[in-house]
């Protein structure tokens, strides 16, 4: 056996195998890969890891038992653990069992899977799992264990931090107190603060602790850490103050502020600022000697509600001529903030203008939904319209007004069309989302069911999957219908092709963005995900990036980009598969921004700091080696002013 064993570790995998692997990633049809043949005997470690990764990815419930064969495996037995963790609606007990049994190394997969598919409903059995774990393993299973709400642990976090010296390897515990929003009584928070400045990436999850009550110390060690070296610490610092409604202090520290080097900050302090609601502060605001920025700009306008905005709103002056998709969709938005009635028959007519043939596809939605917040009772004319546009996010947003109209009371007059558009196929699945989120609204329950049965047999996958998330306790034969026809869209055969020669590690990439802000080079994971690197090669050497704008910066969490419509909905045109790995979401990580699973095309995020979160949800499909500083500084409606995927010589393993 160890003969065979050693005979197979030398055996190079066939190209055509790769090539399977991604096919049955693609169409999510893990029926095309036959078990007899991808066992340990058969073939090499890397193509048996790329195995259980892609049935995992795929969520076909009946690979569990497959999956299960390698637990055992002393090679395979991590990445075995966390496929198995990637089969929506798997039993956790064979995890359970596992207790004792798993590799030290891999004590975390085995956390992270089991708090993936426990629930709440194991919250117990969890904590008791947690007790037993060795220490190291204790503070990285936190990272996951917080979405289970098990009873009695955050007490146990608590002591145990009361006990122990700060360091960086306690940084667990302290995400845990973060993402469970526990309540930590003052005292302890105020030392934390003090003793993990050391520790930026733990003093990060620190300030974003809240206590069970504010004094004094604690608003003074966060005025004190507004000046920390570290942006992010400051941004948090500000929000901690915001949060302990101190208005004096939100003043002081805002102020203060404004002439951050860091944009970002700038940005926050602008929020903290006009939120006060005070003249004076609005003065200081409108005769700013500095120029604010696109996106802090936005801050103000959005933030001063309608009765201020009118005051700020002379700063987008221009915007509507803007070759900046982002601004020109911003200009739209910002109608429906103000108070201006002219306003509102601006936004009418835009409307009746463009009877969706003039605008661009992302300037008629946020139309759309601006008249709808100014005036919902104006909007029948353009309801039916929207829907028959086969825009699915226009449709999508045609829906919500629906749902608005019928729960004020009134009917809806669209019941027979919603059913049949309902049958047809859209190049996402946003139109579907909202029919099912808004259905119990329009229909009886026995109508609504009876629709959702139907959408589990519709020919697009990312439909039938959605409506078996709407399916409660579905069952093992509901679950394996979703499965039985595969996945419509298609890919270029050149996306497959690289992506083939990228799953094996047989070519690597870089992609190059220049940005107005500066250069940032990725280097794309192609071992990791290789479809989604394989299309963001194929997207970036067709100039698909170029001249788009940055859509969405959350400060201290993500940059995100990738919209060619400019108001958030923006994709290529096709859909990629999830290809959740085990990189995980660091400093710096790009991962695929979805709507849903499967949902991938262009828009991509890239991480200001580590959040595990995102772990296991969310596709890394590479990583920043260089301009992380740029990174830092890029804010919304900045530009990508161009980019490329250059293939790294000397790297990867050829043909």
């Amino acid at each position: 056996m160890l003969t065979l064993l050693f005979l197979v570790s030398m055996m190079e995998t066939p190209q055509s195998t790769w090539s399977q692997l991604i096919q049955a990633r693609i169409q999510r049809n893990s029926t095309i890969l036959d078990p007899v043949f991808w066992t340990p005997e058969m073939q090499t470690g890397l193509a048996l890891q790329e195995y259980l990764m892609t049935l995992g990815q795929n969520g076909y419930p009946d690979s569990a038992p497959v999956i299960e064969t390698f637990f055992t495996n002393p090679v395979l037995q991590g990445t075995a653990l966390f496929a198995y963790g990637e089969l929506t609606g798997a039993s956790p007990e064979p995890l359970f069992l596992l207790k004792g049994k798993v590799r030290e190394e891999n004590q975390i997969l085995l956390a992270e899977a089991l708090s993936k598919l426990s629930g709440a409903t194991h919250g117990e059995r969890i904590a008791a799992f947690w007790n037993e774990l060795p220490a190291t393993a204790k503070n990285g299973s936190l990272f996951y264990f917080w979405r289970n709400n098990p009873d009695g642990l955050t007490q146990k976090v608590l002591q145990a931090l009361e006990a122990m010296p700060a360091h960086g390897g306690n940084t667990g515990y302290l995400y845990y107190l973060y993402r469970s929003r526990s309540l930590v009584p003052e005292g302890l928070l105020t030392r934390l603060l003090k003793n993990y400045q050391s520790y930026p990436q733990t003093l990060i999850y620190v300030t974003r602790i809240q206590p069970d009550k504010v004094g004094a110390e604690l608003k003074a060690q966060w005025a004190g850490l507004c000046e920390f070296y570290d942006w992010r610490i400051r941004v948090n610092a500000l929000n901690a103050i915001i949060g302990s409604g101190d208005q004096v202090l939100i003043e002081k520290q805002g102020l203060a502020l404004l002439g951050d080097p860091n944009p970002n900050v700038v940005r926050t302090a602008i929020g903290a600022l006009v939120g006060l609601n005070k003249p004076e502060v609005d003065r200081k605001l409108v005769y700013n000697p500095v120029t604010f920025s696109s996106s802090q700009v936005q801050t103000l306008i959005l933030g001063a509600g309608k009765e201020r905005s009118a005051d700020f709103f002379r700063l987008a002056k221009n915007w509507d001529k803007s070759e900046n998709p982002w601004q020109r969709v911003q200009w739209i938005r910002f109608l429906a903030e103000t108070g201006d009635p002219a306003h509102e028959k601006l936004l009418g007519k835009m409307l009746n203008g463009w009877r969706w043939e003039q605008g661009t596809p992302g300037e008629k939605v946020q139309a759309f939904r601006s008249l709808a917040a100014r005036s919902p009772e104006g909007m029948a004319q353009f309801v039916k319209e929207a829907l028959e546009t086969a825009d699915p996010y226009l449709m999508s947003e045609a829906l919500d007004v629906l749902a608005a109209q019928v729960q004020a009371g009134r009917a809806n007059p669209h019941l027979n069309l919603l059913k049949n558009l309902a049958a047809k196929f859209y190049i996402a699945p946003d139109f579907h989302s909202a029919f099912i989120r808004t259905g119990k609204l329009f229909y009886s329950q026995a109508e609504y069911d009876q629709e959702v049965a139907k959408l589990r047999k519709h020919p697009d996958f990312l439909v039938r999957n959605l409506a078996l998330e709407a399916t409660p306790n579905p069952t093992p034969e509901i679950r394996r219908g979703i499965y039985e026809r595969g996945w419509l869209h298609r890919l270029d055969p050149d996306i497959h092709h690289l992506a083939s020669k990228m799953i094996s590690g047989g070519e690597v990439w870089n992609w190059v963005l220049d940005t107005d802000k500066g250069k940032v080079v990725i280097k794309l994971q192609g071992d990791y995900a290789p479809i989604t690197c394989s299309s963001m090669v194929h997207l970036a050497n067709r100039n698909y990036f170029d001249k788009m704008a940055i859509h969405r910066v959350v400060p201290n969490f993500v940059v995100q980009a990738g919209d060619n419509r400019g108001d958030g909905n923006g994709g290529p045109g096709y859909t990629i598969p999830c290809e959740v790995n085990t990189l995980r979401h660091r400093r710096g990580s790009v991962g695929m921004a979805l709507s849903g699973k499967d949902t991938g095309g262009s828009q991509f995020f890239i991480n200001h700091s580590d959040q595990p979160h995102l772990d296991g949800g969310y596709t890394v499909f590479g990583h920043v080696v260089e301009g992380m500083n740029v990174v830092d500084r890029l804010e919304e409606g900045d530009l990508i002013l161009s980019s490329i995927a250059v293939r790294v010589e000397g790297e990867g393993s050829g043909e």
